[in-house]
């Protein structure tokens, strides 16, 4: 408190020696004005005047310097007096306050007075005085109220004596109201700083009905339009500088309230400020606006967090419309999202298509603050267009030039958008499996599936890119041997992708890529599940089957190893059609799988294959393409053979759900050589071996003796003759090696019937009814069922002496006497009626015997 005293001691004396200075400078005046009128010559304080001077120059420069003199008097009062204020204000006692109360009443009188002076400021922001006078008066002010709250009485208001000197219609008064804006925002921000609640509803308030009167009285006295007793000056700095003061203090409302997510009353300011804006015509009425556009975005962002959504809609498009910007655009998309509009999706991509750039980073640091809308927005935290905001973060995040540019250099340096590709991968397959199993419309499920095929597709890209990038030689490094074999690019060896930092941060880590080929099996299994349901809206069997393969693709890169480049990717094959493979069932392997795979990589590319086999054969594709499925699903086979040889030990079920596999695509591609070929390259040597273990395992279902039976007939039906005879005498071999004669209406009979009939050769014929002969002497005569019926033994015996009959005639005695054998063979177990021309039959029989006799009975 002493020092306090003493400090204003001081300032007294500062006072008295201004006041003592301002006498002297006015008494100085007067004598020169009396010198002038009698004639004398004089010396003025300020300069030297000399005789012969005209008296009205003189008299001119004596008032200008008094002028002068005044006025800086003026403003040392004013910042005396303001010094004296703050320390006043400092803890105050009712005389303290008496005493501020006074020398803020000297500090108006000097802004009053001021007035009257020549030197008058055409700016407020130059006018010194003015301006003090207005900072003393805010910081009373503010004191006062956060004193008063505390207290719980009224605080005096500092800005009446300004108020109370300005008539209504002065130049300055709307200053001094935009002045004491400010000074209740600062009231605002205290009370909510120090989380005074109670206190915010009746400030907020008062702020609202301030501007409010301000901005009615802007409205009808408009700054640029009109010429009132506002502004009488012709001038019209002092009207854009008011209108800059409303607009700087209207804004900081905004901004306050916006940041405190107040949003009604932050809504009631930004409004303000749009008509501010809007009715001083500064603004143009057409093109890009920037400020006035950040204005309404926080207008339409407040609007849409109040339940207006409409109209916060409504105010986001116009905000983005006077400047395309992203950050217009991310709130035009939360609104929209509030507002649950169904357009939003369609929107947002006309305006990335407008606001597209060539790497797409700008927009890509924004796509977070578009997830973030959607989560707050959607029911749990996501749904259908945070999928669709996902599907395009991807999408560009795949298409960025600076993302390959770093990858191909291992630059280290941040993703664009703050995320790794694997990150934003997981997150947008773990919300695909959430949104698939509930979708039922056909056209955005087909929708959702295309986009989901594209991004694994340009992820994979991305990967096999890194997996191929030459390794550099560094000095003094000791590189890793390679002994298991050599690398196919020759003595080029390759970094493993997960070894360099870059990589890292832009792409992921192996945890990663194994989360997403989980997700992917996961999935694939979800499409393959709905597409079978009765109300199946869309078959997605075929995505099922690349995404299944992938997930075989993305194992594989999570275990890649330095040194060794991985060629054994589905996704090389994919876009090579040249690599096509087929599985094999000799000794000899086609592939090598990759010393890395698994049995879950393996059971991923047999996945496949089976779905995409299932698929081609129900979905009526055009040939071309459905040949072109089928030759990646026998590479896929040919790769999953070689995987589960390497890594599983019961191969059994295996083999044959590859060799069947294998069986129907051969058949689908519908090449009676290239099927008539693999056929016989192992396939159904194979598939016999396999029916042969069932049968020893006490299989009654005859599951493989089944499918190969309709493959024989599908391959008749495509006019596959060749492999239709090797197939059926495959199922002819597998009954007889099961020792069954009919088998879920599989008759050998039957099948021995077509053999005969399609045979090429009279050898092929004859072995048919030679086997037929063996099984007959094996098995009886079939009165017990485990043999041929009656009518199939008519049939044979028949077919034989017609055979027999017709090679005699073309002078084939030997062929002949053996088909008449077999008849003979056969006439017993045939029907009364077939039976009855057994005496014709053996006349035949022996008529064959005697041609074949003769020639060694003639003598000449």
């Amino acid at each position: 408190l002493g020092e306090k005293q003493d400090a204003l001691g001081c300032l007294d004396q500062v006072e008295i020696y201004m006041n003592e200075k301002h006498e002297r400078d006015e008494e100085l005046h007067g004598n020169t004005m009396s010198d002038l009128g009698s004639g004398n010559d004089f010396v003025f304080s300020e300069d030297a005047i000399g005789p012969a001077k005209d008296k009205a120059d003189i008299k001119n420069r004596s008032q200008t310097a008094l002028t002068k003199s005044r006025h800086i008097h003026s403003r040392e009062k004013a910042i005396l007096s303001s010094r004296k204020i703050q320390l006043l204000n400092d803890n105050p006692s009712k005389e303290d306050e008496r005493c501020i109360d006074d020398q803020l009443s000297s500090m108006v009188d000097l802004v009053s007075k001021k007035e009257e002076s020549t030197l008058v400021e055409t700016s407020v922001e130059k006018d010194e005085i003015l301006k003090l006078t207005l900072q003393t008066i805010r910081s009373v002010h503010v004191k006062r109220n956060m004193s008063g709250i505390y207290r719980g009485g009224a605080a005096l208001d500092p800005y009446r004596l300004m108020f109370d000197k300005l008539s209504k219609s002065h130049q300055l008064r709307p200053f001094v109201v935009l002045d004491k804006l400010s000074a209740i925002l600062s009231i605002a921000f205290g009370v909510r700083q120090r989380k005074l609640e109670h206190e915010y509803e009746s400030i907020d308030q008062e702020a609202l009905i301030l501007a409010d009167q301000y901005l009615s009285s802007f409205k009808r006295d408009n700054a640029l339009t009109t010429d009132t007793t506002l502004f009488v000056d012709t001038n019209n700095s002092m009207k854009t500088e008011l209108l800059n003061v409303a607009k700087e203090q209207f804004a900081l409302a905004v901004s306050l309230y916006h940041s405190w997510d107040v949003y009604e009353i932050c809504a009631k300011w930004a409004s303000m400020l749009k008509d501010i804006h809007e009715t001083s015509k500064v603004s143009p009425e057409h093109g890009e606006d920037p400020i006035l556009a950040e204005v309404l975005s926080v207008l339409a962002h407040s609007l849409s967090m109040i339940g207006s959504h409409a109209e916060g809609v409504k105010w986001a498009r116009e905000a983005y419309e006077k400047h395309k910007c992203v950050n217009n655009l991310a709130t035009l998309f939360h609104c929209a999202a509030r507002h649950e509009d169904a357009d939003t999706l369609l929107e947002f991509d006309n305006a990335l298509n407008e606001l597209s750039t060539s790497d797409h980073d700008d927009i890509l640091e924004h796509f977070p603050r578009f997830s973030n809308s959607c989560v707050e927005n959607e029911a749990e935290e996501g749904g259908e267009l945070l999928l669709g905001v996902q599907e395009r973060w991807l999408n560009l995040q795949l298409r960025s030039k600076n993302l390959g540019t770093c990858l191909d250099k291992k630059t280290v340096c941040e993703s664009p958008s703050g995320h790794s590709v694997l990150d934003l991968l997981c997150a947008y397959l773990e919300n695909f499996e959430h949104v698939s199993s509930s979708q039922k419309d056909r056209q955005k499920t087909e929708s959702m599936c295309e986009y989901l095929g594209h991004i694994v597709d340009g992820v994979l890209r991305l990967l096999q890119v890194c997996r191929d990038r030459k390794q550099e030689k560094l000095t003094g490094r000791r590189k890793k041997k390679n002994t298991s074999k050599e690398n196919s690019e020759g003595s080029i060896e390759f970094d493993s992708i997960w070894n360099d930092t870059a990589t890292q941060k832009l792409l992921g880590d192996r945890s990663q890529c194994v989360f997403v080929s989980e997700a992917l099996w996961n999935i694939g299994n979800q499409l393959m599940t709905a597409s079978v349901l009765d109300d199946a809206t869309y078959d997605s069997r075929a995505l099922a089957a690349d995404l299944f393969a992938a997930s075989h693709d993305f194992i594989l890169m999570s275990e890649e190893e330095e040194g060794t480049r991985l060629s054994k990717l589905d996704y090389d094959v994919k876009y090579e059609p040249e690599r096509f493979a087929v599985p094999s069932f000799n000794d000899a392997s086609a592939t090598a799988a990759s010393d890395i795979s698994s049995e879950f990589s393996a059971q991923c590319l047999l996945l496949s294959a089976a779905v995409t086999v299932d698929y081609l054969e129900s979905s009526g594709r055009d040939q071309s393409s459905a040949n072109s499925l089928l030759r990646r699903t026998l590479h896929r086979l040919a790769q999953s053979q070689q995987e589960f040889e390497l890594n599983c030990r019961k191969k059994a079920q295996v083999s044959k759900m590859i060799a069947l596999l294998t069986m129907r695509c051969i058949l689908g591609l519908g090449e009676d050589s290239f099927a008539f070929q693999t056929c016989n390259d192992g396939l159904c040597a194979t598939l016999l071996k396999l029916h042969i273990n069932d049968a020893v395992a006490s299989d009654e279902e005859f599951l493989i003796l089944k499918q190969v039976k309709s493959m024989s007939d599908s391959a008749l039906q495509k006019r596959m003759i060749h492999t239709d005879r090797v197939l059926t005498k495959l199922c002819s071999d597998m009954l007889q090696k099961s020792g069954a004669y009919v088998v879920g209406g599989i008759s050998l009979g039957d099948l021995q019937r077509k053999m005969i009939q399609s045979s090429v050769s009279v050898e092929e014929a004859i072995g048919v009814f030679q086997e037929i002969d063996d099984a007959v002497k094996k098995a009886g005569t079939g009165k017990d069922g485990t043999s041929y019926s009656a009518g199939d033994f008519a049939w044979f015996t028949v077919e034989a002496h017609n055979r027999g009959v017709q090679l005699s005639t073309v002078g084939d005695e030997t062929h002949a006497k053996t088909f008449h054998t077999f008849a003979l063979n056969f006439a017993d177990f045939s029907t009364n009626e077939v039976r009855c021309y057994k005496q014709q039959m053996m006349n035949a029989f022996t008529k064959s015997v005697q041609k074949l006799d003769f020639p060694k009975s003639m003598s000449f």
